[in-house]
């Protein structure tokens, strides 16, 4: 079967990002031909991935899913339109979207169009089956059900898709909101994803932090030359307890009570390093910043930015405690 995706994957960081890809790797693994459609590449620094190249002796024989015979990527580009001016501007996702999918779906003759986030993915994917003739399937994320889809602006127009949907792939607890819109429940769907978990095993050798370390210290951009460059001067000791920790940073993640957490146990001078690898909001990775320093354990703390999610294994195993 011939399959266009839209959606994220690396190197957008994230959930969703994760999902989309694993999902596509298992269908590609079953035989079936992947056309994914996506707008990755033009992800803003804070949710970028900058290391997808990156290489390790570690790493050697953990491969990236995307390298799969059967997947073909097919990206969106700010170059494609920097000529085209509108008022007031905004980059047209959906409509780049729409067209590249649209000429994905008649070029590679696909049979079936899987969607994955309300914005702009999934009204891209019902523009595209209304333009092909083709069904297409709706997966939300939380923040679709629990913020976009809650949005007066936004509301109409996403359960519109989802009525017209041909699968939506849910959760049971949904049911009561679906009923209050108005949706055919007997297009929703669940636990219907076997995605391969072969890179996540405890025979994954660890990380080379400080090799990873070096490798962050060539990279160039604004982003990471202004918060994880200047964290990279202290060497990790020997023998020293290593605290890892990983994802976008924020309040409701937790991060800003650990460094509080950690600055206590500095005080009674308890050594260990703090292995941070983190991105997100500017706001919020500079307040985790100040908190760093101002519960005094910089000389003990790294900041490192992402990796892509199925080198995580070898982050895990070079930590003590995550």
């Amino acid at each position: 079967m011939k399959i266009c995706l839209l959606g994220k994957i690396p190197p957008i960081q994230g959930g969703v990002s994760r999902d989309m890809l694993w999902f596509a790797y298992t269908c590609a693994a079953a035989g079936h031909h992947v056309h994914i459609v996506t707008n990755a590449i033009e992800v803003e620094p804070e949710f970028r991935i900058f290391t997808l190249d990156y290489s390790d002796p570690s790493l050697q024989d953990i491969h990236s899913p995307l390298d799969h015979p059967n997947i073909t990527i097919h990206q969106t580009n700010s170059e494609n339109i920097k000529d085209v001016h509108y008022i007031p501007y905004a980059n047209p996702y959906v409509s780049k979207l729409t067209s590249i999918a649209v000429d994905v779906i008649k070029k590679h003759k696909c049979e079936f169009i899987y969607s994955y986030y309300f914005e702009p993915y999934c009204v891209a994917a019902y523009l595209a089956s209304q333009w092909t003739k083709i069904p297409f399937s709706v997966e939300h994320a939380g923040s679709d059900i629990g913020s976009l889809i809650n949005s007066p602006v936004l509301k109409q127009t996403y359960i519109s898709i989802l009525k017209s949907a041909h699968a939506i792939l849910s959760s049971p607890n949904l049911l009561p909101r679906y009923i209050e819109w108005g949706i055919d429940l007997h297009k929703i769907h669940y636990d219907y994803t076997n995605r391969s978990l072969s890179h996540f095993n405890s025979s994954i050798r660890p990380l080379n932090l400080t090799h990873y370390k070096n490798h962050v210290l060539t990279l160039s951009h604004p982003y990471i030359r202004t918060f994880h460059h200047p964290t990279l001067t202290i060497p990790l000791l020997p023998d020293i307890p290593i605290i890892g920790l990983y994802g976008k940073t924020g309040e409701i993640k937790g991060h800003y009570d650990l460094i509080r957490a950690l600055g206590l146990l500095a005080k009674k001078g308890i050594r260990f390093h703090l292995v941070c690898m983190v991105q997100g909001d500017r706001h919020n990775l500079k307040k985790l910043c100040d908190l760093i320093k101002e519960n005094h354990i910089e000389h003990h703390t790294w900041l490192l930015p992402y990796l892509p999610h199925w080198h995580m294994p070898a982050f895990i195993q070079s930590c003590d405690i995550l």
